[in-house]
């Protein structure tokens, strides 16, 4: 089963990458948060807290869906639904709380979760093509503002994080 789920995660990732297409794109990221609520939920046994903590999260990443598809097919009209579909997925500030969950998966669910899946898909996103113009179509001081408020927060919920894992997160 983690075989099978790993596989399914890159051939996620790999459709996110090479995609072009706005159904390509959503289809490898569909895939990739597929493939970690089923590593989150099965990575311990398939326990209530997994299950628990795979609900969360996909729950939380549907809410991204929403702003992706909310942000593609606006017509350029609401460039912040790939923003916040980019937050909600990749678990930046305010919806870090269900990576933070996600962290009572296994060491190796954890850190696919952050280095390569959707973490790094959802910092990704708004330098991807056919996006490459996203970040551009929105105010540069929201931007600014966003990330120093994003930083901060993540700073302080660092120090007073109570475990290395969810420090991570």
């Amino acid at each position: 089963l983690h075989a099978g789920l790993y596989l399914l995660a890159w051939v996620g990732v790999a459709l996110f990458e090479q995609g072009t297409r706005l159904w390509v794109l959503f289809a490898g990221w569909e895939l990739v948060s597929t493939a970690g609520w089923g590593l989150i939920a099965w990575g311990r046994g398939c326990s209530p807290r997994s299950l628990h903590a795979a609900q969360i999260a996909l729950l939380t990443t549907r809410l991204g869906d929403v702003f992706w598809v909310a942000g593609a097919f606006s017509g350029g009209t609401f460039p912040e639904g790939l923003w916040l579909a980019a937050m909600v997925k990749a678990g930046l500030f305010p919806f870090t709380f269900w990576l933070v969950q996600a962290m009572y998966a296994p060491a190796m669910v954890s850190a696919l979760l952050h280095s390569a899946l959707l973490v790094a898909l959802g910092v990704y996103l708004p330098l991807k093509e056919p996006f490459g113009g996203m970040v551009s179509q929105l105010p540069a001081l929201w931007v600014e503002r966003t990330g120093e408020t994003i930083g901060t927060v993540a700073a302080i919920g660092t120090l007073l994080s109570r475990s290395d894992k969810a420090a991570l997160a």
